[in-house]
């Protein structure tokens, strides 16, 4: 793979797939693709502050390794929810504990109860969360274009779910919703815009559209979300201020009081401090998850030392966690950095 290059190059003919503007620069060339031997260059719009890439759809063969494979970080977590909720008397509730994702959607419907009586879930994946919203009372149907994952969730949850694309279920069905949730999928379409705006026609006349998306709250960070193609967006308030512009919508957003996770085994206090003080001595770009053939994960050969991995498990053990998770929320974390929640309404 070449080295990364630092790019410079505001006066080019790229065209921003937000806003059309041609304010748009290369800020990074060849930076590491989510498949170990691919790289993407990586691209900011100045006029809507969004970080893009240019490049074909993500292929469905990494989707089914990411689902696949036991060894994949983060999304290692949609299975344990989707194994834990049909043992929980309140699945929705239980959700909601763990991100802010489903944390700004039960918080959301728990404002407005009695004016939402059907939802829409796009990009259902496992299936997990439209199940707990139809436990929860709500008549909800879950939509994905993976057969796959609809048939899985079929025979995990029931029949709530359908292997249909948005734009599909728009022309072929009257049925309208009185919200539409889409939680961490915008960040992974080729075209957003046309997303939210395919959502519209399923809306009832007071529907709202209810997403969640990496936050870009920083103009001098570089794709701090999940490596290309997996990610194809990395969104700021501007970039939604002006969708919603564009689609005649109004906006609102909502930041998360406590992180976009749930970090009971994860000492923020103690990340932020390794980051602040020693950034130079870490490496400066990502490592690719998926290795190349799609069969297992990228070994990262680390190798910390018996001293540190045993000041490593004190330090994200339970109690050492809490108390330091409670004082960095407290000092040091701001309110906008990591997720966010967008709410949008004719």
């Amino acid at each position: 793979m070449e080295s990364v290059e630092d790019v410079s190059n505001k006066n080019s003919n790229y065209e921003c797939p937000i806003c059309q503007s041609y304010n748009v620069e290369k800020i990074y060339s060849n930076y590491p693709g989510y498949v170990d031997g691919t790289s993407y260059d990586i691209f900011k719009c100045n006029n809507c502050i969004t970080e893009f890439i240019l490049a074909p759809g993500t292929s469905e063969e990494v989707y089914n390794a990411i689902y696949n494979l036991q060894c994949v970080p983060a999304y290692d977590r949609y299975k344990k929810y989707a194994k834990s909720v049909i043992y929980e008397k309140e699945p929705f509730k239980f959700l909601s504990k763990q991100e802010f994702a489903y944390e700004a959607v039960y918080n959301y419907l728990n404002d407005k109860k009695e004016k939402v009586k059907s939802i829409l879930e796009v990009g259902t994946g496992l299936g997990y969360l439209t199940y707990a919203l139809n436990k929860t009372g709500y008549s909800t149907l879950g939509i994905d274009i993976s057969e796959t994952s609809v048939r899985n969730a079929i025979n995990l949850f029931g029949s709530f779910y359908k292997a249909i694309s948005l734009e599909k279920l728009s022309s072929s069905s009257q049925q309208k919703f009185d919200l539409i949730v889409m939680t961490e999928v915008i960040e992974h379409v080729n075209n957003p815009l046309g997303l939210i705006s395919g959502c519209l026609p399923l809306l009832n006349e007071t529907g709202v559209i209810l997403l969640t998306t990496p936050h870009y709250y920083n103009v001098n960070k570089v794709w701090e979300t999940e490596l290309p193609p997996v990610h194809r967006f990395w969104f700021s308030k501007k970039s939604f201020q002006t969708i919603s512009k564009s689609l005649g919508l109004k906006v609102d957003f909502i930041f998360p009081d406590k992180g976009c996770f749930n970090f009971n085994h994860s000492n923020l206090l103690v990340n932020f401090i390794i980051d602040k003080h020693f950034s130079n001595k870490l490496p400066k770009l990502p490592t690719s998850t998926l290795t190349s053939d799609l069969r297992g994960c990228v070994e990262t050969n680390y190798h910390i030392g018996f001293f540190k991995s045993t000041m490593k498990r004190v330090a994200t053990s339970k109690t050492v966690c809490y108390l330091s998770n409670m004082f960095y929320f407290k000092f040091i974390h701001k309110k906008e950095e990591g997720c966010f929640a967008i709410i949008l309404k004719k």
